[in-house]
């Protein structure tokens, strides 16, 4: 897949993505994505994670400082790949910075419920 607009339309996680071994050609073949177990995007100003679900080995994801919030939360929940039958989701303010990402009642709720369906 190519690591474009259309795909990654976020410009800082895309810029992220391009910054790696795995995509410094532009393009993020399944067998890369497939072997990152863990991405570390906090404090880099991304408001959107569209093309997260391509990483399905993921286990271990750092996206505090940012600004994900409304539909942009929402697709965020989604995407996020069940590893194990494990999914958590942790909010926490490191006591330092102010927190930018929201998650309002109804979207921890469709994250309670998803991590409840995948109860082994």
């Amino acid at each position: 897949m190519a690591i474009t607009d259309e795909n990654f339309p976020d410009e800082h996680f895309k810029a992220f993505l391009l910054q790696q071994s795995y995509g410094e050609d532009a393009i993020l073949t399944k067998w890369e994505a497939a072997k990152v177990s863990s991405l570390t995007l906090n404090g880099k100003d991304i408001k959107r994670l569209k093309g997260l679900d391509h990483f399905i080995a993921l286990n271990e994801l750092d996206i505090s400082e940012n600004e994900i919030k409304g539909t942009a939360m929402d697709e965020l929940v989604a995407s996020l790949p069940v590893v194990n039958g494990k999914f958590h989701v942790i909010n926490y303010t490191n006591g330092t910075k102010s927190e930018k990402n929201v998650m309002n009642s109804l979207q921890v709720a469709a994250a309670k419920k998803r991590m409840d369906a995948t109860k082994v």
